[in-house]
């Protein structure tokens, strides 16, 4: 892990760096937002991240979680910019020391001189 102090938690008198990466995925679902948990994500390939994330948002859509499948997630990440959310506030009721969440990407105009050009940006 090349930045451990992202993996973290604040405590009331400390900050507790974890040695597990346990990454909580925001899961939009009928009754709200759930965050199912891919443990030791550190250790897996992208391919079977991805993998794992279709399997537990299908389970979490079909209500078929359990409860530990949702606990002790050590980051969370979102991307509800699929969806064409702009921004996201944080959520999380644990003191995560990492929060991820990405809002779509908008073409925007700007100015560079006296010209003004168009281009993507990634809104937060």
């Amino acid at each position: 892990m090349r930045v451990p102090e992202c993996n973290a938690q604040f405590s009331n008198d400390a900050i507790l760096v974890h040695r597990r990466v346990d990454v909580s995925v925001a899961v939009s679902v009928a009754e709200g937002l759930l965050t199912p948990v891919v443990r030791d994500a550190d250790k897996k390939s992208v391919l079977a991240i991805s993998s794992e994330i279709r399997e537990l948002a299908g389970r979490a859509k079909a209500k078929k979680l359990r409860p530990e499948e949702m606990a002790n997630g050590t980051f969370s990440i979102s991307n509800l910019g699929m969806y064409g959310v702009d921004a996201l506030r944080r959520s999380s009721t644990r003191r995560r020391g990492r929060s991820s969440r990405w809002g779509q990407v908008v073409a925007r105009a700007g100015g560079e001189g006296d010209a003004v050009v168009l281009g993507r940006k990634r809104s937060r």
